[in-house]
């Protein structure tokens, strides 16, 4: 695990984290959700608006999940509901839609959000 955790680190400190990163800060601040859970429960969401950006990152996604990328995105949310990680915020706390638009043009503004190379789409509007 220690082990696991400084190649984590290394990668982070030369790739920087992206748009679920950044989102999370809130959810763990504000409504105490545990940093980990709070990282991946926007996963699929980020994912989906990721798809169809860079073929790089389609290519690396579909080793992972196969070629139906969007099969792809429902599988790791069917994976984290098996875990008990619900992929919608208002289920960790955010209840107010307008806070999820504000809290995501924050995050897409920042550093981390800079990083990222998928788009705001419908898909994470519609998540609050």
């Amino acid at each position: 695990m220690a082990r696991a955790c400084l190649f984590a680190g290394l990668a982070f400190s030369n790739t920087k984290t992206a748009l679920a990163h950044s989102l999370s800060y809130h959810f763990t601040l504000n409504y105490g959700v545990p940093h980990g859970i709070a990282c991946s429960f926007t996963l699929p969401m980020v994912m989906q608006s990721a798809i169809g950006c860079s073929d790089d990152c389609d290519a690396t996604l579909a080793r992972i999940f196969g070629p139906d990328l969007d099969k792809g995105v429902q599988s790791l949310a069917d994976l984290l509901n098996r875990l008990g990680v619900s992929t919608q915020p208002r289920d960790h706390g955010l209840q107010n839609p307008s806070e999820w638009k504000d809290l995501l043009d924050d995050a897409l503004q920042g550093e981390r959000g800079l990083n990222f190379i998928g788009k705001r789409t419908p898909s994470l509007e519609a998540a609050a």
